[in-house]
Order: structure tokens, then C-alpha cells, then sequence
């Protein structure tokens, strides 16, 4: 009896050593080799050290150099009451507001000097009112926001717009999300019933630079024909890719049918999270300054514990910052960090009486002075320029996947770029808008339209060994293309395919 009870407490120990070291093998599981390879070459390189002298230089030159203050427009803060834009106005109106516009842009707006400063501008405005001068003495409001529209096209800024047309060059994918390769040290193939079969070229050219990498319905890595295209380029429902492929001695032509991939098209507010198959999900539709961010940032304290966790980050809208900066704070335990970059802030009296005016419930809470300090007008119309340099990962255990689109803009796409500088993550679904390179935006009427603006008053720009990486438009590219509305279903076939849930 006593030898058997020995024998049950020596089974008890080894199968709480078992379970430890299995618990151990989950919680140091890693992505495949492949995978890593795949996230690897979708991360910022580095291969030489930054020439942070010269970078800095480089970014001063997109600051307006200020000579004087004299010029500043006086802010027509009544117009901010305006419900809607007046139907006609006169062409003196008309060329009242042009004058006012570029007053407003180039001491308000920080975008002015890095899309080409005076020469760019005033150019613009001089053919602006050159058509003014050209018109009958009345006309409508629509003509003359077409006509602002057209004259400042060369602007690439998602933080830019008039009324409702915003001034961004965006890009989305084009692929054939129904064809399924693989990839060797032969190249891309599919498989048939005799073998393999390999795509010799796509329209007639080498395959390499139309294959991206993408997750089937199983949650496997394949790779699939797509391109990168700019948004303005008319095309039609979808576009036909001609393909060489070869198995053996044996040639045939096929074709790949690219289709846009979009954006989920289902928006909303607010925070939300949830199990699904046993897997924690946070859904982020925009990032308000509401109570309930509250509880975003205190699951964090739980959420770091997990061995797993999926941020659906589509659609969202941005929003404020604040409560983002305090959850990474709590998830890492104050590690995290962001990838390098310089930012600097315009400071002259036109844009931060702009500020002032634009956020009123944001800045309840402090006295007009108090807000002032950060904004006092200095010599150069400048703040400092800010920058960090750090180029080290943020360790994290938690193994992300994040869902993202071609709807993901602003402070959502800030929370990509912190999550891209952290160990473990994985990027799921398309390229986000690219709403990034300019931030606190403010809002000015033009006082006899009535038209509504938007411009941003920050810059922000990243690097890597390369340089400036401008991402307005463009976004952030996920690690893998996946069509938005299947993102969730994919990832949770790819976390039970790769890190064992089942």
C-alpha cells in the first residue's frame, strides 16, 4: 500500500511537470519560420545606421520658413457658426475668400510648405482667380467648390478636405482572392492531379512582383496575383491578368480576375470585446473621449495575460488619442515603444486660435492660457522638432493578430504603427487609407460660401534606412491580404492552424 501511494505522488509530480512544460512550450510558441519571413520583410529596414543630422535638415526644409507674423489673417470665427454653404455668391465674395483661403493655409496649415510652399500655392490661387475674373458677376457655391477643388488636387493629405471631399490619393488592391498558390525554392505553383504546376509569367513578365502573401479559408500561408493601384485610375468591375503556367514539358494559358478588394463597409462607435472560439477579440470602430474608453484601457491589465489576442481595427475612424497611449502603457507595462520618426508642430497665432476654436469640449477643462502655453507663437511659427530614433522592438509574449482596412485612418492607424514595433504581431486584411502624415486637425469656414475646411496643424514623418516613408494614401500594408469582410474567420483559422487552439 505504501509503495502505491508512492507510485500515485510520483505520478501526480511528473504530470504537473508535463503540464508546466507544456504550459512553457505554449507560452514561448512562435510563429512558423515562414510566417516570421513574411512578417519580417513587411517590417521597416534598418541595414544601415540612421543619418539623423541629415534626415533632420530634410525635415526642416518642409517648414514654412516664417519672416514675419504681420500677415496673418484675422480669423473669422463667426463663420464657424455657418449650418451649410450659401447657394450663389458674387465674384467679389468669391475672390474675397480665395484671398482669405491662402491667408488661412499658410499660417494655419502645416501640410503648406511640404506640398510646395509659395510657389505651389500662390500659383494655384493666381489661376483660381484668373477664372474668377473671367466669370458673369454671380455664379454658384458648387462652381466655385469645384474650382477649389481642381486648383489644390496637387495636395495629398486624408486630414484635408472641403465640405466633403477630402484631398487624399488613396491606392487599394486589386486581386484574384480565388486563386490559391504555393511557393518553393521553384517558384509559385498549384497543384494538380498529376503535380505541380508553375507560373512561368503573369502579362508577360517575370511573376515575383505580382504575388503577395495571403491566408486561405484554413488559415495556410498562400500566395496570390494582385496589384497595388491608385485609386483614380478608372477601371472597370474587375481586370483579366493573362498566366503562363508549366508542369513537366507542358505549357497553358489561364488568367487571373482581380477584383477591388474594400473596405468591410460596416462602421459604428466605440469600444467592445468578446470570446469567440475561446479567443479573446477587441473591436475598435473609433476611439472617442468617451467613459467607455475607460474600460478599454483597464482590460488591458487582463488582456496582457492571454496567450492570445485578436484587435479588429476595421473601420475604424480614428478619433482621440489618449486613451491609446494609456492602454499600451498598461499592456506593456510602460515598454512600448513607436518605430522612429520627426514631428513638429505649427505654433503661430492663426493655428492655435484654430485649435482653440475647434475642440471646445476637448479643452473644457482647461483655462485659454493654460491651452495656450504649448502654442505660444515663437520666432519661427514653430514648435521644436520632436524626434525618436529608437529602432529596438517592444517585447511582448501575447501572440496579435490584427485586423485592419482600407477604412482604418487617422489615431487607428497610429495604434498599426505602435503594434508593428512589437514582437508577435501579424497584420490581417488590406492597406489602411493612409490618413497619417499630418494630425490635430482644425476646422475654418470661408466666410461668404460657407465653406466648411479641414487641415491639419502636426506633422509626422517616418523613417527607415531608405529615408521619409510617406505613407498618405498608401497606409500601412497588412502582412497578410486577406479580403476585409472574411478577416475575422481567417484569423481564427490561422491561430488554430499555427499556434494550436483549437
Amino acid at each position: 500500500m505504501f509503495r502505491f501511494r508512492q507510485l500515485k505522488v510520483v505520478m501526480v509530480i511528473v504530470s504537473l511537470l508535463l503540464l508546466c512544460v507544456l504550459l512553457s512550450v505554449k507560452s514561448e510558441a512562435k510563429w512558423s519560420d515562414e510566417v516570421r519571413t513574411i512578417i519580417a520583410g513587411n517590417r521597416p529596414r534598418f541595414e544601415r545606421e540612421l543619418d539623423l543630422d541629415q534626415l533632420r535638415e530634410k525635415f526642416a526644409a518642409y517648414l514654412y520658413p516664417f519672416d514675419s507674423f504681420s500677415s496673418e489673417p484675422v480669423l473669422k470665427l463667426e463663420a464657424l457658426e455657418a449650418v451649410s454653404p450659401a447657394l450663389r455668391l458674387s465674384r467679389q465674395q468669391a475672390l474675397e475668400d480665395v484671398e482669405y483661403l491662402f491667408s488661412l493655409l499658410k499660417y494655419g496649415y502645416v501640410g503648406y510648405q511640404y506640398f510646395g510652399g509659395d510657389e505651389r500655392f500662390l500659383a494655384a490661387r493666381d489661376l483660381m482667380i484668373e477664372r474668377l475674373v473671367d466669370r458673369s458677376h454671380e455664379f454658384s457655391t458648387f462652381w466655385f467648390f469645384e474650382l477649389l477643388c481642381q486648383h489644390l488636387d496637387f495636395i495629398n493629405d486624408g486630414h484635408f478636405s472641403i465640405e466633403n471631399y477630402t484631398f487624399r490619393h488613396g491606392h487599394s488592391m486589386w486581386m484574384d482572392f480565388t486563386l490559391d498558390f504555393f511557393r518553393d525554392e521553384h517558384g509559385y505553383y498549384r497543384e494538380d492531379g498529376e503535380g505541380r504546376e508553375y507560373v512561368e509569367t503573369v502579362n508577360g513578365e517575370v511573376p515575383d512582383g505580382y504575388f503577395w502573401p495571403a491566408l486561405n479559408s484554413a488559415g495556410e500561408v498562400v500566395y496570390r496575383i494582385g496589384k497595388l493601384e491608385a485609386d483614380h485610375v478608372e477601371s472597370d468591375d474587375f481586370e483579366l491578368m493573362e498566366l503562363i503556367l508549366r508542369s513537366g514539358q507542358a505549357q497553358r494559358q489561364d488568367y487571373a480576375v482581380l477584383e477591388q478588394a474594400s473596405g468591410r463597409g460596416v462602421h459604428g462607435q466605440g469600444y467592445e470585446r468578446f470570446f469567440q472560439d475561446g479567443i479573446p477579440i477587441i473591436s475598435l470602430k473609433d476611439f472617442p473621449d468617451s467613459p467607455e474608453m475607460e474600460q478599454f484601457v483597464l482590460d488591458a491589465s487582463e488582456l496582457k495575460h492571454e496567450d492570445m489576442l485578436v484587435i479588429d481595427l476595421r473601420g475604424n475612424r480614428g478619433g482621440y488619442g489618449g486613451h491609446l497611449g494609456q492602454w499600451l502603457d498598461v499592456f506593456t507595462d510602460g515598454a512600448y515603444t513607436v518605430g522612429p520618426y520627426f514631428r513638429a508642430v505649427l505654433a503661430t497665432k492663426t493655428a492655435s486660435d484654430l485649435l482653440l476654436h475647434s475642440y471646445p469640449l476637448l479643452l473644457t477643462d482647461f483655462t485659454g492660457g493654460e491651452m495656450r502655453e504649448p502654442y505660444i507663437c515663437l520666432e519661427t511659427g514653430w514648435s521644436e522638432i520632436f524626434t525618436h530614433t529608437t529602432l529596438e522592438e517592444t517585447p511582448n509574449p501575447v501572440k496579435i493578430v490584427v485586423l485592419m482596412d482600407s477604412d482604418t485612418v487617422s489615431a487607428g492607424e497610429a495604434f498599426v504603427e505602435v503594434l508593428r514595433h512589437m514582437e508577435n504581431v501579424v497584420f490581417l486584411g488590406t492597406n489602411t487609407a493612409g490618413v497619417y502624415s499630418t494630425g490635430n486637425p482644425v476646422h475654418a469656414v470661408l466666410p461668404n460660401s460657407g465653406l466648411a475646411l479641414f487641415f491639419g496643424t502636426t506633422l509626422t514623418l517616418t523613417m527607415d534606412s531608405s529615408g521619409f516613408i510617406d505613407r498618405e494614401g498608401i497606409g500601412f500594408m497588412p502582412d497578410f491580404w486577406v479580403q476585409p469582410g472574411d478577416a475575422l474567420e481567417t484569423a481564427l483559422g490561422f491561430i488554430r492552424k499555427h499556434h494550436g487552439f483549437q
